[in-house]
């Protein structure tokens, strides 16, 4: 398999963050409650935990109405008309937090019409369930189970997953890993690109002296590695050269393009994770979005 197959089907790994790992007590607690006659599950921890994936992966074979809260403005008319049974509000503190006597309203309501609550939040000081940061042998854990179940081979070394491992340890924010992992990976397919290209080109640059046509030749060399088990396209060394090199990733992009028709901070992290939703990709989390907002 060609190094540029190798990145692609690497990138689609890392991006897919609907498989679970490790958060099979998280998962037992609200299956529990599901069946329990509790209304209300409150769910807490920090950013990149799983929360919101694990809750949609417990309720992917049942309806639900899920709304966050900094993306959807009409929060509370939405979830006084919705017939689902069950309701999962995101971002539940911020809600609490602004719009306090709305949002116990709106829970009184909801609880009258015996809905099933599951509340998600960053900083609730009260909560059923708190989520603990992954620590580094579970992100070093996560990282070899998604390679080998997600992708089939491995794609870096031990010493590159104990790196990745141990930069994201004091956060234990998988998301985060992910992004710094997609980055590496992104940079190395432009890489592959470039390089594949120039090949071709000087290729054909010879075959044009030469007076022949271009044809297919057999590289016995790029056979052999086709049937290697793993392929190793990273390294601690790329993870290093990205960071230094500061490039700026797709959010920056999104945040930079809000930022030009909204002033207003709150809305514009509003409408981005609105964007993210639509783009089908992980938001950064509030504090990262408010320092790349100030930034551009």
């Amino acid at each position: 398999m060609s190094i540029q197959s190798n990145v692609e089907q690497a990138i689609r790994c890392f991006t897919n963050c609907k498989k679970i790992y490790l958060r099979e007590r998280e998962i037992q607690g609200i299956s529990d409650f599901l069946l329990s006659d509790d209304s209300i599950f409150h769910i807490t921890g920090n950013p990149g935990t799983g929360k919101t994936a694990t809750v949609r992966d417990v309720l992917q074979n049942k309806k639900f109405e899920y709304v966050n809260y900094f993306s959807e403005p009409e929060l509370r008319s939405i979830l006084e008309r919705s017939k689902t049974e069950i309701i999962v509000i995101d971002e539940f503190d911020r809600y609490l937090e602004e719009k306090r006597q709305e949002c116990l309203r709106l829970l009184v309501s909801l609880k009258n019409k015996n809905k099933k609550i599951i509340t998600i939040s960053n900083n609730l000081k009260m909560g059923n369930m708190r989520f603990k940061p992954y620590t580094a042998d579970e992100l070093k854990g996560i990282i070899k189970m998604k390679m080998e179940n997600e992708l089939g081979r491995h794609i870096m070394d031990e010493e590159c997953i104990a790196f990745l491992a141990k930069k994201h340890e004091k956060a234990g924010d998988l998301r985060g890993l992910f992004k710094t992992i997609l980055n590496a990976i992104s940079k190395k397919e432009i890489e592959s690109t470039e390089e594949s290209s120039s090949k071709e080109n000087a290729k054909n640059s010879m075959y044009i002296k030469d007076g022949r046509k271009p044809g297919k030749e057999s590289d016995n060399s790029t056979q052999n590695k086709d049937v290697a088990t793993n392929c190793y396209i990273l390294s601690v060394k790329d993870f290093i050269e990205s960071e230094r090199q500061g490039e700026k990733s797709i959010h920056h992009q999104i945040i930079s393009k809000v930022k030009e028709n909204e002033s207003s901070k709150a809305r514009a992290y509003k409408k981005y994770l609105a964007e993210c939703d639509q783009l089908s990709i992980p938001s950064v989390t509030k504090s990262d979005f408010s320092m790349i907002f100030d930034m551009n």
